[in-house]
């Protein structure tokens, strides 16, 4: 929340900018409250006053600088939860870290990737089908056949 005598300066701020006459005590008083029902800081509320005359030629009042700083709060929040992009290896593949019995390995992100030939010849680590039989889910009637060899299968190297 802004001081009185921050809530001065920044008056003052104003005034260098487009001529205010002064800054009496009705303003200050004004731009106090309208600072504190909208919780501004003074950094913030300085930076507005800035950006309205880098950009404005329109006379500033406590609403603009309101506008402002809710703005940039906002962005500010929405780059924090930005979500980066995963890093790409040298052959344009995004990898992803999976873990899997405590230990990492990279997989690839897009499993259509991964051969599918063969992985009937192999046990699934998963469901413990044996070599030859399809993958198994648990259904509510027991296990169930699986559309899909389960991934781990399509992972263990043949030997």
């Amino acid at each position: 929340m802004l001081t009185d005598a921050e809530t001065r300066l920044l008056l003052a701020h104003a005034l260098a900018y487009d001529a205010r006459v002064s800054s009496g005590e009705a303003n200050v008083a004004a731009w106090c409250e309208a600072a504190r029902r909208a919780r501004w800081t003074y950094d913030e509320a300085l930076e507005a006053v800035h950006e309205h005359y880098a950009t404005s030629t329109d006379w500033l009042m406590p609403g603009v600088i309101t506008q402002r700083i809710r703005a940039a709060r906002q962005d500010s929040a929405m780059r924090a939860a930005a979500i980066p992009a995963p890093p790409v290896d040298a052959i344009g593949q995004s990898r992803v870290a999976a873990i899997t019995g405590g230990a990492f390995r990279e997989i690839p992100s897009e499993p259509e990737q991964t051969p599918r030939t063969g992985a009937l010849s192999r046990a699934c680590p998963f469901c413990q089908a044996k070599p030859g039989e399809h993958c198994t889910r648990r259904g509510l009637t027991g296990r169930v056949r699986a559309t899909k060899p389960h991934p781990s299968r399509l992972e263990v190297v043949p030997s």
